[in-house]
Formats: C-alpha cells, sequence, structure tokens
C-alpha cells in the first residue's frame, strides 16, 4: 500500500516537474486596427498602434514578439444608400511611416505604395473589390494618402471606400523574475509533500486513506489579448 502511494507521488512530482517550465511565458495573439470610411481623399491620416508599444505601463524587456505582421487593406464600401451606375477602376497612392523599436526616434518610410481596385456593373462579371499591402515589424504606423484617382469617376470621388489599417501580434509574456511560483503541495491523509519549485521539502510518514488532492499555486504572468478598433466615418 505505502508503496503504491509513493509511486503515485513520483508520478504526480514527475509531471510537475514537466509543466514549471511551460508555465514559464504565456504566448497571445493580439489584433490592432483603425479604419478610415466614405470619402478618402488626398491628405487624409490613417494610424494604428500596438497598445504596448512605447507605453510606460509595460515593460517591454519582457516582451517577446513572435512575429508582427501589417496589413494595409483598400477596398469598396457597398453602402445601401449608394448604387454604382458604371464600371470604374480607382487607384490610392499612400505613403507608410512605421516604427519597430521603442527608441526609434525616425520612422522607416515606404513610399508611393499603390493599391488599386475596380467594380464593374455587367451581371455576374467579376471584379476586385480589394486591394491588400503587406509588410512586417511595425508595431506603429501612419498612413498618408497622397493621391486617389479614378478616370471613370473623375474629381468627384464617391463616399463607397474604405482603408483598414491593421497589426496582427503573435508574442510571449515572460514572468516577473520577482514573482516566484508559490509551493506546491501533493497531499494524502497522514503524508505531506511540500514542493517549492522543483524542490521537494521533508516527509512525514503516516497511514495513508488514499485521498489525494494536489494544490497548485503559481503567480500567473501577465496576458492579454486584445481588439483595439476604431472607426473613423467621413462625412458623405
Amino acid at each position: 500500500m505505502a508503496q503504491n502511494i509513493f509511486y503515485n507521488l513520483r508520478r504526480i512530482c514527475l509531471l510537475l516537474f514537466l509543466l514549471v517550465p511551460a508555465l514559464r511565458s504565456v504566448a497571445a495573439l493580439e489584433p490592432y486596427q483603425h479604419v478610415l470610411r466614405g470619402a478618402i481623399k488626398k491628405g487624409d491620416v490613417l494610424t494604428v498602434k500596438d497598445e504596448k508599444f512605447q507605453n510606460p505601463a509595460y515593460d517591454w524587456s519582457r516582451i517577446n514578439n513572435l512575429s508582427v505582421e501589417n496589413l494595409i487593406t483598400f477596398g469598396l464600401f457597398r453602402d445601401s444608400s449608394y448604387t454604382f451606375k458604371k464600371s470604374f477602376s480607382c487607384e490610392l497612392t499612400l505613403k507608410v511611416e512605421y516604427w519597430t523599436q521603442p527608441d526609434q526616434q525616425q520612422p522607416i518610410t515606404l513610399d508611393d505604395i499603390k493599391l488599386k481596385v475596380n467594380y464593374d456593373t455587367t451581371y455576374g462579371a467579376s471584379y476586385q473589390a480589394e486591394a491588400v499591402y503587406h509588410f512586417k515589424n511595425a508595431h506603429r504606423y501612419k498612413i498618408t494618402v497622397k493621391d486617389i484617382s479614378s478616370a471613370e469617376l473623375g474629381d468627384k470621388i464617391p463616399p463607397v471606400f474604405t482603408l483598414n489599417a491593421q497589426i496582427f501580434i503573435d508574442r510571449k509574456y515572460l514572468p516577473d523574475d520577482k514573482a516566484k511560483p508559490e509551493p506546491m503541495t501533493v497531499t494524502t491523509s497522514g503524508t505531506t509533500v511540500g514542493l517549492a519549485g522543483r524542490g521537494m521539502g521533508t516527509m512525514d510518514a503516516g497511514e495513508p486513506d488514499w485521498s489525494v488532492t494536489v494544490g497548485w499555486g503559481v503567480a500567473p504572468a501577465r496576458m492579454s489579448t486584445t481588439w483595439s478598433g476604431l472607426l473613423l466615418m467621413k462625412p458623405l
């Protein structure tokens, strides 16, 4: 009987030993976006930012960014109050300024990015309703509309377009060194094993009744899965 108890305790201790490293960091997938919708024109500005970036409330050194993906999408916004009466194409020209490090003074600039969409009024015809520009590693970026043009629509561009700036971050939060795991205990009636991290404490033998309770306390790492969005509506 006693041998079975010690065998079970050894299995529990081995399980805890294997799980502790996995708990030393917490993963999170975090998306952020801002949207400009309506009568998009030259000079419009759209900015999106990772909320942890350049934020004194977070310790950047304890954030491990596994990947940072950035998407800029230009597309048609089908407002029920507006009817497309003719086929057209529309091209948007952008300047993008972005930051990858908190101490970065000057942004990296991507100039003359062109995104083109089109619409065909022919029944059943295919058309490109969205155009996407993809880049990486920007925790904050600013889009400036340099030009928007359409030969078919002329100078008066209708309020049927949308510009979407997105950031997708796969990251891990490393634990604070000061937040040490609390002692873990595995108890049976008459037998107590104290575990602090991976070390084993003292054991007092007694007559067991085969009831087993596992208590495990670990100071939690900070985790956040956040969708930060702002919809900017342009006047018609």
